[in-house]
Parts: C-alpha cells; sequence; structure tokens
C-alpha cells in the first residue's frame, strides 16, 4: 500500500480486500522484482545500452519460458497463454489415451470373441468326428453282421446241399430197383 502511494501522489488504496488475497502471491512478494522489471524496461526503450546477458532469452529453452527471468529465483505463475497450452497438450494426451484405451478394449472384446468361437469350433469338430466315428462303428458292425450272415447262409445251404445230396442217392436206387423190379413183371 505504501508503494502505491508513494507511486500515485499519496492516493488512498481502494482495493484492500483484494490485495489481502493477493499480497501471499509470488508475483507480489517482492518489490525489488517490480522494481528490476521497470528499470529493465527504461533501458531498452533508451537504445543506449547494449543488452546485457540477462536481458537475453533463448526461446527454446523452456524452463526459461515459463518461469520467467529473475534474479531472486522467484517463480510467476504461468500465464494464460501458458495455461492454455498446457492444457491444449493434456487434452490431446488424454484423447490419445482414450484412443489407445478404447481401441486396447476393442482387441479384448475381439480376442474373447476369438476364442469363444474357436472353442464352439473345436466342439463343433468333436461332435462332428464323433457322429463319424460313430457311423463308421455302426458300419463295421453292420458288415459283421452282414458276413455272419453270409456265412450261416452258406452253411445252411451246404448242410441242405449235403441232405439233398445224402438223400437222392438213397432215393434213386429204390427208385430204379422199384422201376426195374415193376417193369420185369410186367
Amino acid at each position: 500500500m505504501r508503494m502505491f502511494e508513494n507511486c500515485n501522489d499519496s492516493k488512498i488504496f481502494k482495493f484492500e480486500h483484494c490485495w489481502d488475497i493477493l499480497k501471499s502471491n509470488a508475483k507480489w512478494c517482492t518489490t525489488q522484482l517490480t522494481k528490476m522489471n521497470e528499470s529493465n524496461k527504461h533501458r531498452s526503450s533508451n537504445g543506449n545500452t547494449p543488452a546485457t546477458h540477462e536481458n537475453v532469452v533463448n526461446l527454446g529453452d523452456e524452463s526459461m519460458t515459463s518461469t520467467g527471468i529473475n534474479s531472486d529465483e522467484v517463480v510467476r505463475p504461468q500465464g494464460r497463454k501458458g495455461c492454455k497450452e498446457k492444457k491444449m497438450r493434456l487434452n490431446d494426451e488424454n484423447g490419445i489415451v482414450d484412443v489407445l484405451k478404447k481401441l486396447q478394449c476393442t482387441l479384448e472384446k475381439q480376442i474373447e470373441f476369438n476364442q469363444k468361437e474357436l472353442e464352439l469350433k473345436r466342439e463343433k469338430d468333436m461332435k462332428q468326428f464323433e457322429m463319424r466315428e460313430q457311423t463308421l462303428r455302426k458300419d463295421l458292425e453292420l458288415k459283421d453282421t452282414g458276413q455272419k450272415l453270409k456265412i450261416k447262409d452258406q452253411e445252411l445251404r451246404e448242410r441242405e446241399s449235403s441232405k439233398e445230396a445224402r438223400a437222392t442217392p438213397h432215393y434213386e436206387p429204390r427208385y430204379q430197383q422199384t422201376y426195374t423190379s415193376t417193369a420185369k413183371d410186367l
């Protein structure tokens, strides 16, 4: 407040309620910082003095641009433009992170779906294999029973033919005997 009164010809400072909030801010802590900045401004406007090492700013150095040039190592708060750039970078990074998370989630779902599909295909293949195996077994059983039936049928035919063969020689000689004896009798 004394600074204000000294600079403005003893006028009363009307913003004490603001000063109570701002006095703890780093920008207002040292009066020497403001005096140095004012003296540097006046020197550079004269143009008579060459630029010193303190006035030269390296544009590529981020630490100098974010904190400013302070001889007392007082850190100034970040300005609007810096805050906006930082916010934009964070939003871009968050956007990329969100996209990557969505992509990862999609890939995980795809992997899960593919695994389920593969499992269903395996089950289907196993069922088809079992069905083929059962049909092959039934076919083999039918062939076996068919062969057994053929063998039995052949055996039956052989028995019948052997019975007929046995029955025919006994019948023919008797028939011939009877036929010849009846022919003699006649």
